[in-house]
Formats: structure tokens, C-alpha cells, sequence
């Protein structure tokens, strides 16, 4: 029988974390690249990697919702997700976490996505990030 030892196991789960976060950037280089273009890929790994741990406090764990969360963190803002209209989603304790990102991108509306648009600092990253 195959043991798999648990260094073993912590190995395989920081490749798949890299992986992961390689996945996101070239999501972001590919189909955003006129929001990340200027970001050189140092800064745009360790921002991608602070968005998913960002999300991840919200309880989010699904690739999907991950990307998407850190996707809308470069398209709106870093800080998108304290905005009152936003925040009220991904706090729902009466929503299971994995179905909040749903729920927000379905219940927000046009003028939400403007106003956080307008208020948020694109670059409000973390001082190490900018």
C-alpha cells in the first residue's frame, strides 16, 4: 500500500498553491492585461497571492471564486471588498461562503459597480505590493 508521508503532502499542496496563483496571473495577463500591463510579474504574483489569501478570509476556497475575487480586486480596486454594497455579500453568515461570490456578482448592481469603481484607489495595494 502507498503511504504518503505528510511532508509529502505539504509539498504537493504548496506546488498546487503555485500553480494556483501561476493560473491566476496568466487569467489576469491574458484577459485583463490592460489593467495589469504595467505591473511587473514580482509585484503582480505577490499581489495575486495577498488576493487569494484576502479571499480566503471570507471563507472562499473554490478556484473560481478565487480568481474572481482577485480579478475584481485589479478591475475595481484592491479594497472592493469593504465597500458597503459588496461587503454585505461576503459577510453573509446566512450563505454558505463558497456561494457568496455568486450571490454578490448576481444581487449588485450597475451603479454598485460604478461607485466602488469611482471611490476605490487602484492602487491602495499593501505599501510591499506597490
Amino acid at each position: 500500500m502507498l503511504r504518503i508521508r505528510e511532508e509529502q503532502m505539504e509539498l504537493f499542496q504548496q506546488q498546487a498553491e503555485i500553480n494556483f496563483i501561476d493560473s491566476v496571473v496568466k487569467h489576469l495577463r491574458t484577459d485583463y492585461a490592460e489593467v495589469v500591463n504595467d505591473i511587473p510579474d514580482d509585484k503582480l504574483y505577490k499581489r495575486v497571492e495577498y488576493g487569494i489569501q484576502r479571499a480566503r478570509e471570507y471563507g472562499l476556497t473554490w478556484k473560481n471564486n478565487l480568481n474572481a475575487f482577485v480579478t475584481l480586486m485589479f478591475e475595481i480596486g484592491p479594497d472592493f471588498d469593504r465597500f458597503p454594497a459588496f461587503e454585505k455579500y461576503l459577510t453573509d453568515e446566512s450563505t454558505l461562503p463558497n456561494k457568496r461570490m455568486g450571490v454578490l456578482l448576481r444581487e449588485t448592481t450597475e451603479v454598485d459597480w460604478q461607485n466602488a469603481q469611482q471611490a476605490s484607489a487602484p492602487n491602495n495595494w499593501p505599501e510591499e505590493m506597490l
